[in-house]
């Protein structure tokens, strides 16, 4: 019988699922330990599809990369209390020979290698398919996001809006890859990885995630049950976010957030 990863699906962290997806794919492949790599990272947790991984295991090493400044703040007070990140706040150019993929991952991660590569994920809903093209590690889990769109077989590759799930499935199939879940992020693993599972569904427009399925992963709460509206903006979610944030503030970083808050009525948002 073939394993539906999308059946495990819940969101604590993550906006379509992927928390309760990637937690069981890696148990499946029996790794617990290596280097994440998170392209478009925002605060750190926040939609964030590896804070869920990192967070529990200290085998994990996780380079978050974010160029938004505001967002960079809130990533440099996380990294103060956890020894197991690395941020950075370069934009990756494509078609340069600097700042490219290639030279942050190994500027950031001199020892990462192919063996080591857990996981990236790659999410700046734009040019996801030119840094993906131009990745030359290759990573044991490639997480990357793709544009909507009803006809699984429709081809774009847009470096402003964002490429076709079709595009970047043929992408990923040239560089190696199999294709596992998708939750409008495409989920793929190394092939030779592949034998290490169970039998997936070969066909991909039965795996390729449609606009009502969206729905329906984008509802579900911690516990992988469907709410009946959007998790990611249900204060239960935003209050988790708050909560986990301010946990990862020093003391110095928590006294200035409730003096700003209560003292000086500030607003804080941290989505």
């Amino acid at each position: 019988m073939n394993k539906v990863y999308q059946n495990y699906a819940k969101n604590i962290f993550s906006q379509n699922g992927e928390d309760g997806i990637l937690v069981e794919l890696l148990d499946d492949l029996n790794i617990d330990n290596g280097y994440l790599v998170d392209i478009g990272a925002w605060n750190g947790i926040y939609l964030s599809n590896i804070y869920n991984i990192w967070r529990r295991n200290f085998n994990y090493t996780a380079l978050l990369v974010e160029p938004d400044e505001l967002k960079f703040k809130l990533l440099k007070r996380i990294k103060k209390k956890n020894r197991n990140i690395i941020v950075s706040n370069k934009k990756v150019q494509i078609n340069s020979n600097s700042n490219n993929i290639n030279e942050i991952i190994k500027k950031n991660i001199p020892s990462i290698s192919h063996d080591n590569f857990t996981l990236i994920v790659i999410d700046v809903d734009s040019f996801d398919y030119q840094i993906f093209q131009e990745l030359e590690l290759s990573p044991k889990i490639v997480v990357i996001e793709h544009t909507m769109n009803e006809d699984v077989y429709f081809e774009k590759i847009d470096e402003r809006h964002g490429s076709s799930f079709y595009s970047i499935y043929k992408l990923a199939i040239s560089k190696g890859y199999e294709l596992i879940c998708d939750t409008h992020n495409s989920i793929y693993i190394r092939k030779d990885l592949y034998p290490n599972i169970v039998d997936i569904n070969p066909n991909i427009s039965n795996l390729a995630c449609s606009p009502e399925e969206l729905m329906r992963l984008q509802k579900l709460n911690t516990g992988g049950k469907v709410e009946n509206n959007l998790f990611f903006k249900s204060a239960i979610y935003k209050k988790n976010i708050e909560s986990e944030l301010f946990k990862n503030f020093t003391l110095i970083d928590k006294l200035k957030r409730l003096v700003g808050k209560f003292v000086l009525k500030k607003e804080y948002s941290y989505v």
